[in-house]
């Protein structure tokens, strides 16, 4: 399995963070350390306060199924891959749902999903982290739905959403964005179905879609529809 995923990710290195950065954080205590799947309300300042100093960019193929990890590896390659988890919406507060068929994670394909991002690779070289986040934000708008930096009209931190229930999940650690973008900005999707949805729109997709899809709907989404 380890020499598969070798050759699979072969050079790409993608910025992680230690799975246990510091047990004493908000994070770690009501997150990380928990069994369930969650979206934690939470402020990027903070979080990125708190993570900053554990950051560093490692090759995927050696922090990809780290339940797979011998004990002498975990030492070193027990981290979370940092995934911008972009929830984009148009001006008539209708959000963008995607069923993947191509590209990205292949374990994640076949379902339905609200959020678009990826890795966040050294190509997206900041002065900070937070240069590094907004560079990797714009790179995979471009790259997954041909949306240009300038067509962006708003974007709004919400939270983290964590899945340690099945390998993909445990793997990732998602930092959940709100990204505001005309209707018409939308180019193309990688030959995924892609379509604007209503927020009551999305529910009869619900069943089908990614878990973090299905945890961000329900922590941020459903409440705007009882809000209403």
């Amino acid at each position: 399995m380890r020499e598969s995923l070798r050759e699979k990710y072969k050079g790409e290195k993608v910025l992680v963070v230690d799975r246990c950065f510091d047990k004493d954080s908000f994070i770690y205590k009501n997150l990380i350390d928990s069994k369930a799947k969650r979206f934690l309300p939470y402020s990027e300042e903070k979080i990125l306060d708190e993570v900053v100093f554990s950051c560093r960019f490692e090759l995927r193929w050696q922090v990809e199924r780290t339940d797979l990890l011998s004990e002498e590896e975990k030492g070193k390659y027990d981290v979370l891959q940092l995934i911008p988890y972009l929830i984009v919406k148009d001006q008539s507060d209708r959000y963008l749902l995607v069923k993947r068929e191509t590209g990205g994670e292949g374990r994640l394909q076949g379902n339905y999903s609200i959020g678009q991002g990826g890795h966040i690779n050294p190509v997206d070289k900041g002065g900070n982290i937070q240069d590094l986040l907004r560079n990797c934000i714009y790179r995979e708008l471009e790259e997954e739905i041909d949306v240009q930096e300038s067509d962006v009209i708003g974007i709004n931190f919400m939270g983290l959403v964590y899945n340690p229930q099945d390998s993909v999940g445990r793997d990732h650690l998602g930092l959940v964005y709100e990204i505001e973008i005309p209707y018409f900005s939308i180019g193309f999707y990688e030959e995924n179905f892609v379509e604007f949805k209503t927020k009551e729109g999305l529910k009869k997709y619900y069943n089908n879609m990614e878990v973090w899809s299905r945890v961000v709907y329900d922590s941020l989404i459903l409440l705007k529809i009882e809000e209403g």
